[in-house]
Formats: structure tokens, sequence, C-alpha cells
């Protein structure tokens, strides 16, 4: 449940009470105890010092962005709501069928919008270039003078106030969109998941990595072997003589990967690949395209593309932040590497000759693995008793044996 902080006046910085967004939204829409102050001052104009006056001192505001500690600021901010606010100045015409938008009413002068944006992943530090991506995907002038996480929205009323519960969600911006123009044959490829796509991440899914969690509840898998999975991708750039097959290739996948999703959602992907395109297509052969994905998927034709190789995967349901991912991977990926290491090191030992080559050194091994000797020695610790067992049994022609070994041969499996 999206719960948002009102404030008593755009003076007060300390929160007043909370609300879930469906009672915010319906105050709006069917007026509270202060709907007769809104409809007096909205006779004045906003260029009424009287107007401003009241505006301040005397309505309600909310903060959609994020919920706070107590009082809003940058530094008391708790957590995201899930919701981004979009203000729209001097226009209130805007297509309501758009399916990005959450809620749309009449600002308190009637001369502007307040838009709400499902978002995920949304932080302080990606709100500005998030809040300005997502004014162009909508395709709105915004106001940048209310591009700030601590932004605060005063009680409007509008009785026509729209509301969309299955509007698609918008992944926050992990990091700044470049603007420059890309050069002629500069490869720059990414998931359509990633920064500049809306997605509905409760019902959509864009991958197949949810398969490998059905039974299992754990935040990550590490796979003994690098796994083939099925992660459609859109070319940065596409020319004109690959339009064709991308779209084609890339809606097959998502039809696929959903099969109870139809047109709608299937058109929407291909309006979003077209952006990409040199060259666009006209909305005719994108229907042309949509519907031969269509059809070829009820006749049970479409192919599976497993495109992506990954080692390690995360729960998608457990929203475990990049950060966080980050790090957990350069653990992971570390102990894997070492892991392998130390299983070459034990190969070596397990194979080696003391008729040939004397007795067993940090410096021999480096050599036979062609690793620094630096390497070896991080990774000499679990040998280092074993080693010197065996060497005393040669000087002294003990016999060995295989029992002894500290790492068998299928240690990896």
């Amino acid at each position: 449940m999206l719960i948002i902080n009102q404030f008593i006046n755009g003076k007060t910085p300390f929160i007043n009470k909370n609300l879930t967004i469906d009672e915010v939204l319906s105050t709006i829409k069917h007026g509270d105890s202060n709907l007769q102050t809104i409809l007096d001052i909205r006779k004045l104009g906003k260029s009424s010092p009287v107007y401003q006056e009241i505006k301040i001192n005397k309505i309600p505001t909310f903060r959609f962005n994020f919920n706070f500690i107590s009082r809003a600021s940058n530094s008391t901010i708790d957590k995201p709501t899930g919701l981004i606010y979009i203000d729209v100045d001097d226009t209130t015409d805007i297509d309501l069928t758009n399916p990005y938008i959450y809620s749309s009413w009449k600002s308190l002068s009637e001369t502007g919008l307040g838009i709400l944006v499902k978002v995920d992943g949304l932080s302080s530090s990606n709100f500005k270039e998030t809040y300005k991506a997502i004014g162009d995907r909508l395709g709105v002038n915004i106001d940048l003078g209310a591009c700030k996480a601590t932004q605060q929205n005063v009680l409007s009323f509008d009785s026509s106030l729209y509301k969309n519960n299955e509007s698609l969600t918008f992944q926050a911006i992990d990091k700044k969109v470049s603007s420059s123009v890309i050069q002629e044959g500069e490869k720059r490829e990414g998931l359509i998941t990633l920064n500049d796509t809306f997605l509905n991440s409760d019902k959509i899914r864009f991958n197949n990595i949810d398969d490998y969690f059905k039974k299992n509840d754990s935040d990550y898998i590490v796979f003994d072997e690098k796994k083939k999975l099925c992660i459609p991708f859109i070319p940065k750039k596409i020319d004109v003589g690959n339009r064709n097959k991308t779209m084609f290739s890339v809606l097959s996948q998502y039809a696929l990967l959903n099969p109870t999703m139809e047109i709608g959602f299937l058109t929407a992907c291909a309006n979003e690949i077209n952006n990409h395109f040199t060259q666009k297509y006209e909305e005719e052969k994108i229907k042309s395209i949509v519907g031969s994905v269509v059809k070829k998927r009820f006749e049970g034709t479409l192919e599976p593309y497993l495109n992506k190789e990954r080692k390690i995967i995360f729960n998608p349901d457990k929203k475990i932040p990049s950060k966080e991912k980050q790090k957990i991977t350069a653990v992971l990926m570390g102990k894997i590497k070492t892991d392998k290491t130390q299983r070459d090191i034990n190969d070596v030992i397990d194979d080696w000759n003391f008729q040939n080559d004397g007795k067993i050194t940090q410096k021999k091994i480096s050599i036979k693995l062609a690793k620094s000797i630096a390497t070896i020695k991080r990774n000499w610790t679990p040998f280092k008793e074993f080693v010197s067992e065996l060497n005393n049994s040669f000087n002294t022609n003990l016999p060995l044996t295989d029992s002894t070994m500290i790492f068998e041969k299928d240690v990896t499996k």
C-alpha cells in the first residue's frame, strides 16, 4: 500500500499525517473541508497576492516522491513511495490514454497539471535524471523548478481526476544518460528493461530469470557453469537494414515470455523498439509485425532464443538494490575465482612427479600453472601442512596414498 505524507501547509515541513494514495486521490477528486477555500481562491487568479497567501498558509500539501522521518528534507528521506510527481505548467491538454500515467489532475490554479507515474528504484541521487526521463517519455513540458526530491504539491480539486491502476512502471535511471549523438558504428546495446523503459514489473516478464526461483526463495543463485538465459535486448541504434529482423525477434521473445499478453502489450514494446530506429516505421508496419508475432505464437511456431549467459542471477522478487547486488557479485566472483585457483593447485599437487620435479614448492607450482607467485601464496593455506607431509615422505621414501589428499578431483561437482 502506497503511503503519502501530508503537511498542514506549504510553510510547515513537519508531517501532519499519513494517508494512502487512494485517500489522497479521493480527496482531490471529491473535495474535503478545504474545498470551498479552493473554489474561492480560483476566482482570484494565481497572480493575486491574496491567492498566493492563502495557497501557502491555508491549504494542505503532499509530498508524493518520498516518505520522510518526522519532517521533510533531503537528510530525512526514509524511502521512496513508489511514485514520482511530475509538474506540468501552462497546459491541461494531455493524452489520458497514455498507459504510463497512473493519475493526473488539474492544478490548484487550473492552468497546469499534476501527474503521478509509478516508479521502481527511485532515490535522491537518481531523482533528477529520472524526473527528466519520464517527462521526455510522456512528451510533456515539465516544470524543472519542481524537479526536487522534496517537492510538495498543494491540495487541488478536480472532479475529473484520472486514475489508471494498471499503468506501467518506470525503472529509475541509475546513471546519467548521455544526450550526445551516437557516432556511426558505435555499439550501444541495452535491455529494454533498463533505465529508459516503462514496465509493469508485477505482471510482465522481460526475461526468464524468475523461472529459476519458482521453487527457490533464496536471494540469488550461483551456477557451477554459466547458464544460458532468455534476455532480449534492443540495440541503441538500429539501421534501416536491420529494422524488421530486430523488431520481429525481440517481440517474439516477449510474446513467448508473456503468453497471456496480447496486441496492446506487444504494440507498446514495438513502439519502444521503433524509438531506436534511425528511420522509424509507420504505424501500419508496426501493426503488421505485431500481428505476425501473435499469429505465430498461436500456431506454436515461435522459438525461444537463449542469448545471454549468467553465472549469478538474483531473485527478481527480492528487490535487492543495485549497489548491494554489485557487492554480492564481487564477493561471489572473487570466491569462484579463488576456488578455481585452489582446484588448479590441488590438481598439480595430485599429479606431482617427485622423481622428475623434486620437492613441491610454491615457485614450481606457479611455473606449472603460469600464475604469479603472489597468487599461489594467497591460496596456499589449505595446502601448507599437506605439502609439508608429502615433501617429508618423499625425502624419507615413505609410501604415499591417495587418501591423504585434502581436495578431491570432483570438488567442482
